[in-house]
């Protein structure tokens, strides 16, 4: 298996958030260059002080990505790659639809929102599987499932899913990764117009595993 195909999944919790930056650097450490950070929803209550401490250690992360670029040290976030080459992070930002953005099909014919929950205990993954491709078979509640903002509906579909209580602020922090993956790749999309060495970047990035 090529490096390009390969990627690491840094799961953040609400406990270790101040440890993410440095959680990073240890990653590429031991050898990986594509990261994906991925907050952890439902485990520990998200607040509006972990919340800014995520985008804080975000932040950190974007600027030392930018800053090993200009010495051709290229590492790679699989939420850039994605937005460089497919746009589906500035699609979300319209909305959020599990169905339509995120269904994930397993070889068995399982349709679910998350591999992680997919690959749960049998009985405790029931809840989670939302039809079967192989069975001919999707909830009802999804057949005639059309997005819209404005809906309750589809403002708590996400919550239900993940099983969120209300108070958490998971989607928030997710939302920050997305925008500040956005502007990176956008920045990184305008020099590279008139700089090789982004432009070589962009290039590798398209190339390199993005989920």
């Amino acid at each position: 298996m090529d490096k390009k195909d390969m990627a690491i999944n840094m799961a953040v919790v609400p406990s270790e958030v101040e440890n993410m930056f440095k959680n990073f650097k240890y990653i590429l450490k031991i050898g990986f260059d594509t990261i994906n950070i991925e907050p952890v929803y439902g485990f520990e209550k998200w607040t509006v002080d972990k919340c800014k401490q995520f985008q804080e250690k975000m932040k950190s992360i974007v600027l030392f990505i930018l800053a090993q670029i200009y010495k051709r040290n290229f590492i790679f976030l699989t939420t850039v790659n994605r937005e460089l080459k497919y746009k589906t992070l500035s699609k979300l930002k319209n909305g959020v639809c599990l169905f339509h953005q995120f269904p994930e099909i397993y070889p068995d014919g399982r349709i679910g929102f998350s591999s992680f929950l997919l690959n749960l205990p049998k009985e405790t993954q029931r809840r989670y599987i939302v039809g079967n491709v192989n069975q001919g078979w999707i909830e009802s509640k999804y057949k005639n499932c059309v997005y819209s903002n404005k809906s309750k509906k589809c403002q708590n579909c996400w919550e239900n899913y993940f099983n969120l209580p209300d108070e958490s602020m998971s989607s928030k922090v997710v939302e920050i990764r997305n925008l500040l993956s956005i502007e990176l790749a956008n920045y990184i999309q305008q020099r590279a117009k008139n700089n090789s060495i982004f432009r070589e970047y962009t290039n590798e990035a398209k190339k390199h595993i993005c989920f």
